[in-house]
């Protein structure tokens, strides 16, 4: 019962991201209607910019952000329900691949228990994050900044520097704390399941621009890059913000290429990329640079 209710919260953030992405797609109309991936990656980077400045900016309540999610939800399947029955074959397709890549990742679990999954890889950095979720849980991110109620946490090494230092990925994480029927730390875990499924279907995405690979050569590469050496070492060593840039990364090179070398610069185009990577630059800045690197090699192609 436990790891079906760990798929059913995988499923539902992924629906969440997916609604968020058709939605704001429906007005730019960028990825084709189809295209289930990038609808779930854009939806996340939508999720991101939206969140970040009601929470760190705004300094909006997660309650009424909660709130506001049920309502758009409702709306969303009142008013735009044919982007639902447009991409009903797909999302079969990929629910399937998302719930056995789930179980991948599930299966030492079950077999090790919570040995695996608590004390397993960098542990230090694991609980630093958990620590920081855990204030984002309970606190506002301006009352955190009043030394009153910093102080209190003083036992926690630098704490000032974790809510302030690439905090967002944390913020997400404080999302999951609100299940209280499952505990803390396989939250922790289903959250680093939900951002390596996610590059999963990013690097799906990005393997479209190879016109000649075929959809089951798609998925078994996508597989391969899931759970390869690179990626299994972040996962490994907890590096979250890392793990959650990865996708909006790849999905960054897939729109660039497009936007140059097939001339798709109109100005549509530009704003969702701008989206994207206004999503990486808030959970992880230093990697926003290596997409900076490539774009600028690109536009001084262009001169």
């Amino acid at each position: 019962m436990i790891y079906i209710s760990v798929i059913f919260l995988l499923t539902l953030f992924f629906y969440i991201f997916f609604i968020f992405g058709s939605f704001l797609n429906n007005k730019l109309n960028v990825i084709n209607r189809y295209n289930f991936s990038d609808c779930i990656i854009f939806g996340y980077a939508v999720f991101t910019v939206i969140t970040f400045h009601t929470f760190f900016i705004f300094g909006v309540s997660n309650i009424y952000l909660l709130f506001f999610l049920i309502i758009f939800i409702i709306y969303f399947h009142f008013k735009h329900s044919d982007l639902l029955i447009n991409k009903s074959k797909n999302i079969y397709i990929y629910l399937i691949l998302f719930i056995t890549l789930s179980l991948f990742f599930l299966y030492p679990v079950i077999v090790s228990g919570e040995q695996f999954y608590v004390f397993r890889g960098n542990y230090w950095d694991s609980f630093n994050y958990l620590s920081s979720a855990l204030l984002f849980h309970k606190h506002s991110y301006q009352s955190l900044l009043d030394n009153n109620i910093i102080n209190n946490y003083l036992e926690f090494q630098s704490i000032k520097d974790i809510i302030n230092y690439r905090p967002y990925i944390t913020y997400i994480l404080s999302f999951y704390l609100n299940i209280k029927f499952l505990d803390l730390f396989l939250l922790n875990y289903t959250f680093k399941i939900l951002l390596s499924l996610l590059n999963v279907f990013a690097f799906f995405s990005f393997l479209d621009i190879f016109k000649n690979i075929s959809s089951a050569k798609k998925i078994i590469l996508s597989i391969i890059f899931s759970f390869s050496f690179f990626s299994i070492y972040i996962f490994e060593i907890d590096a979250l913000s890392h793990l959650g840039s990865i996708s909006l990364l790849i999905l960054s090179l897939k729109y660039i290429y497009l936007l140059f070398e097939n001339n798709k610069n109109s100005t549509k185009n530009v704003i969702f990329l701008s989206v994207i990577n206004s999503a990486l630059f808030i959970i992880y800045p230093e990697i926003f640079v290596f997409f900076f690197i490539i774009f600028s090699c690109y536009c001084f192609d262009q001169i």
